[in-house]
């Protein structure tokens, strides 16, 4: 597995918000990180309400926008900040929760797009053809603190990316997927 992503959608079913499923809100997380394997990833756990800059470094790489100078990012950091609805959105003085937040309140124009992802991506060693974290038969957990209740439900969504290699037979014609 190169990449893992996670979403929060808000249940469109409790609440009625414009983009339905395809918003993605934080729900007051204040502790995020994936545990697989027994290992955490990242190391430390992520607070994205005091960092969310950290957080969303975190998914840019996840993504590979740091792989290339001509990459733009589609997530602007001003969509990235919603919390969601029924959360508080805290003022510069407030020490618990970074101020560039917002509530999750939906517009016609953009999609609120708080999304998690870590990059899992090794170095190739023994001249090995995948990059990716071999997690065939790992669990994999979500772990995370909500520090407050919030109002809506929430879907979470996994997301991942993975390696794999198409093997065409010419002969036989079979085509197999290896991971």
């Amino acid at each position: 597995m190169k990449s893992i992503f996670t979403r929060f959608a808000q249940n469109t079913v409790t609440l009625s918000n414009l983009h339905g499923k395809f918003n993605s809100f934080n729900p007051n997380i204040s502790s995020i990180n994936f545990s697989i394997g027994g290992l955490k990833y990242p190391q430390t756990p992520i607070n994205p309400l005091l960092s969310p800059a950290q957080c969303y470094r975190e998914t840019q790489i996840a993504v590979g926008s740091f792989n290339s100078t001509q990459f733009t990012a589609s997530i602007p950091p001003s969509l990235y900040c919603r919390l969601s609805a029924g959360s508080t959105a805290q003022a510069l003085t407030n020490s618990n929760q970074e101020y560039t937040w917002n509530n999750g309140v939906d517009s016609a124009t953009a999609l609120s797009q708080f999304i998690f992802a870590e990059c899992l991506e090794v170095c190739a060693r023994r001249g090995l053809l995948l990059s990716g974290l071999n997690c065939t038969s790992t669990p994999i957990f979500l772990e995370i603190n909500i520090s407050q209740a919030f109002t809506a439900l929430h879907n979470v969504y996994f997301i991942a990316m993975i390696d794999h290699v198409i093997v065409h037979d010419i002969r036989s014609g079979n085509i197999e997927c290896r991971t």
